[in-house]
């Protein structure tokens, strides 16, 4: 199977966050091995090991005699996409930003057959041999097991903003575009970031130039498509990361310089943290 150049992106960016990280740059390493580990960091042991109590529960007396029948979607569903999610997550696998391939299914899936499971486990009658207080007991600390993994994970990253100001930036950026302007970005950050903002956010038409041999479109690509512009009556925008990636093509003006805090990019444990976030946009009228 060729190598496409998302492919060649995607090595680049786990190569650029392992060395963030501390590891030693391998772009091929997806990390997939290790996802089961990240159910670990958002929910726990405890409620992954309840959830698969429940689960062989449930299968066990929807075999044995068809109830509870109305389990038998919901187990179908959660059981199927979980092994096939773990198994092939077919995500860039930095951390929190990942967790999003658990959020639809996986995780509160889990979750629900791990309440299940400790309501099950609750209602054991060998614990009234403890005492007929013993029931409560074991359901209070099955309630922490489940809540104390999820907080610790989190501890690092629930108290600290992130993204602020970026709402406003696009503001005033959508603000400095002139009347009837159309924009074309022909640098690939920006355009990764910033196509759709300035389509849904400004209102303003916008492309990205054609790139063939690094991050920048070529000059003589980019004044055929802004003489295209200008003659269907348009204004031609050019915009980039960088003020010399957009001089050559008229006066360079900051219309972005944006420094805020993100969620961090962790690749072999639990995101703790946050870190800087700088997003610059340059734009020259053609």
């Amino acid at each position: 199977m060729p190598v496409t150049e998302a492919d060649r992106l995607t090595e680049r960016f786990i190569e650029e966050t392992q060395r963030a990280n501390g590891l030693p740059p391998d772009g091929g390493h997806l990390y997939f091995e290790q996802s089961l580990r990240w159910v670990f960091w958002y929910v726990g042991v405890p409620a992954v090991v309840l959830a698969t109590l429940a689960a062989a529960v449930l299968v066990r007396r929807l075999l044995r005699d068809g109830r509870p029948f109305p389990w038998l979607l919901p187990l179908a569903v959660i059981g199927w996409t979980t092994v096939s999610t773990l198994l092939r997550p077919e995500i860039t696998p930095d951390h929190p930003w990942a967790s999003r391939r658990l959020v639809p299914v996986v995780i509160p899936g889990l979750i629900v057959l791990a309440v299940w499971g400790l309501r099950w486990l609750r209602e054991r009658p060998w614990w009234l041999r403890y005492g007929p207080r013993a029931p409560r007991r074991v359901a209070a600390a099955g309630v922490a097991l489940l809540l104390v993994p999820p907080v610790v994970t989190s501890i690092g990253t629930a108290f600290t903003p992130v993204e602020r100001g970026e709402a406003a930036a696009v503001a005033a950026m959508c603000a400095q575009f002139p009347a009837n302007a159309s924009a074309l970005i022909v640098e690939r950050v920006t355009g990764d970031r910033l196509t759709q903002v300035m389509r849904g956010s400004c209102g303003v038409p916008t492309a990205r130039a054609l790139r063939t041999v690094g991050d920048t479109a070529p000059g003589d690509e980019v004044r055929r498509l802004t003489s295209r512009i200008r003659a269907a009556g348009r204004v031609p925008v050019v915009l980039a990361a960088d003020k010399e990636q957009v001089a050559r093509y008229g006066t360079p003006t900051q219309v972005m310089g944006l420094e805020t805090r993100q969620d961090e990019r962790s690749l072999t444990g639990p995101p703790d943290g946050t870190w800087t976030l700088r997003i610059n946009v340059w734009m020259a009228v053609a």
